[in-house]
C-alpha cells in the first residue's frame, strides 16, 4: 500500500485512534505511545516499517531533539521542548531526497501544505487507520478461506506449471474425456484430419487390405502351383498321346 517513505505525526494519529490517555492522567502518555507503536508494528508490512518515521512532541524532560530510536524497525524520534512534532516533520519533508515517494500521515493542514509544496503525498490520520484496518481484515479472510499458492500449483515452479498445462491442453484436443468415457472417434486430432478408428473395429471383407509382402507371397504360390500342374500334364501326354481322360 505504501511503497515509499512514511512520516507519521505520532500524537495526531494517537488521538485519531482514541489511544490518548484522559487529561487527568497524563502519566499514561508513554503507555499510549507504546500501544500506538505496537499497532503500527502489527499492521504495517516489514518493508513499510523499515521506511517509517514516527515523530512525537518532546516529553516534559527533553530539551533537545532525540536521536532516532529503532522500534520494530521503525524510526521513532521526539522533537525538542522548544519546538513540536510539526516543525520536526516539516524539516524531514524539506530534507527528503525523494519527496514524490513520501507520504505524510497527519490531519494537520499545516503539514499537508508542507507536503504539497514538495509534491509529496499525505493522508488524514483517520483515513490511514481505516486503510490499515481494511487491509488487515482482507488478509485475515484470505488466510481463513484461501488455499496456499503451493497447494494450488502442487509446489511446482510457475514455468513448469504452465508447461504441464499446455501438455494437458494438447491431450484434450485429441478427445480425452474424464470419468472413464470413451473419446469420440469423430474428434479431430488436428485441423482437417480425423482420428483413426479403434483397432478392434471390424471392417467388411472386401475392404480389408493385405500387407504388400503377404500379397507378393500369395502370388508366388499361385504361379508355383500352375507350373507343377503343367509339368504333370506334359508327362501324361508323352505316355498317352490321347491326353488325360
Amino acid at each position: 500500500m505504501f511503497r515509499g517513505d512514511l512520516i507519521i505525526d505520532g500524537y495526531n494519529v494517537l488521538h485519531a485512534a482514541e489511544l490518548a490517555p484522559p487529561r487527568d492522567r497524563p502519566q499514561g502518555l508513554e503507555r499510549s505511545r507504546n500501544a500506538l507503536l505496537r499497532l503500527f508494528a502489527e499492521k504495517l508490512t516489514p518493508r513499510e516499517r523499515q521506511r517509517t518515521t514516527v515523530v512525537f512532541d518532546a516529553p516534559e524532560c527533553r530539551f533537545v531533539p532525540s536521536a532516532p530510536t529503532l522500534v520494530e524497525d521503525m524510526r521513532v524520534l521526539f522533537a525538542d521542548r522548544e519546538g513540536d512534532a510539526d516543525e520536526a516533520i516539516e524539516r524531514l519533508i524539506r530534507l527528503n531526497s525523494a519527496p514524490r515517494r513520501l507520504t505524510v500521515i497527519s490531519s494537520d493542514h499545516r503539514l499537508q501544505r508542507a507536503a504539497r509544496r514538495r509534491r509529496a503525498g499525505f493522508l488524514d490520520s483517520d483515513v490511514f487507520l481505516r486503510r490499515l484496518a481494511r487491509r488487515a481484515a482482507r488478509d485475515s479472510r484470505r488466510a481463513a478461506t484461501g488455499e496456499p499458492q503451493s497447494k494450488r500449483s502442487g509446489g511446482l515452479p510457475p514455468g513448469e506449471v504452465e508447461a504441464w498445462l499446455r501438455v494437458f491442453d494438447d491431450i484434450g484436443e485429441v478427445g480425452v474425456t474424464t470419468n472413464g468415457d470413451a473419446p469420440d472417434r469423430r474428434t479431430a486430432v488436428s485441423d482437417g484430419v480425423s482420428a483413426p478408428p479403434p483397432v478392434n473395429e471390424r471392417r467388411p471383407a472386401s475392404s480389408v487390405e493385405r500387407p504388400a509382402d503377404q500379397t507378393d507371397a500369395a502370388q508366388s504360390q499361385s504361379m508355383t502351383d500352375l507350373d507343377e500342374v503343367a509339368f504333370w500334364e506334359a508327362r501324361i501326354a508323352e505316355i498317352d498321346p490321347r491326353g488325360p481322360a
